[in-house]
């Protein structure tokens, strides 16, 4: 890295290539910019400057989400497609808007997600491993407790809700 202090205070003068981002930076009217391209090791992100604007002109995979993303008209979208390795869940984005626009199973409640009409539901089955409750969509609502679930702490089996209110059912 090339540095000077000017007026007394330190500033990137030269050019800069971080070991750590392989980020090539630059100083313009005493504000630290990234003009040139950068390749983050970690996220496998190119990025660019435009106008004094740090923003994602390439592509993107991201190695823990597998998500690529792209920049349009200067908004950081997913253009792609993303597997979440946590939730494998399927990502896309319609009219600028990130949507689940495939299939998710949620490794913790192995709850099945989809979306409807731009709206995220949850359009199969669940079962939470903490409560054993089982749970359905209905009319892209989620209902309700439509199986049972057996409370370890109280016993207590919760059944179905009727016009929104739970009952306890047997206990």
């Amino acid at each position: 890295m090339l540095m000077m202090v000017r007026d007394g205070v330190l500033v990137v003068c030269g050019w800069s290539v971080s070991a750590s981002t392989l980020m090539v930076m630059m100083v313009r009217d005493g504000v630290l910019v990234v003009c040139g391209w950068s390749v983050s090791a970690s996220t496998l992100m190119v990025m660019i400057v435009r106008d004094g604007v740090l923003v994602v002109c390439g592509w993107s995979v991201s190695a823990s989400t597998l998500m690529v993303m792209m920049v349009r008209d200067g908004v950081l979208v997913v253009c792609g497609w993303s597997v979440s390795a946590s939730t494998l869940m399927v990502m896309m984005v319609r009219d600028g808007v990130l949507v689940v626009c495939g299939w998710s199973v949620s490794a913790s409640t192995l709850m099945v997600m989809m979306v409807r009409d731009g709206v995220l539901v949850v359009c199969g089955w669940s079962v939470s491993a903490s409560t054993l409750m089982v749970m359905m969509v209905g009319d892209g609502v989620l209902l309700v407790v439509c199986g049972w679930s057996v409370s370890a702490s109280t016993l207590i089996v919760v059944m179905v809700i009727v016009d929104g209110v739970l009952f306890v059912c047997a206990g």
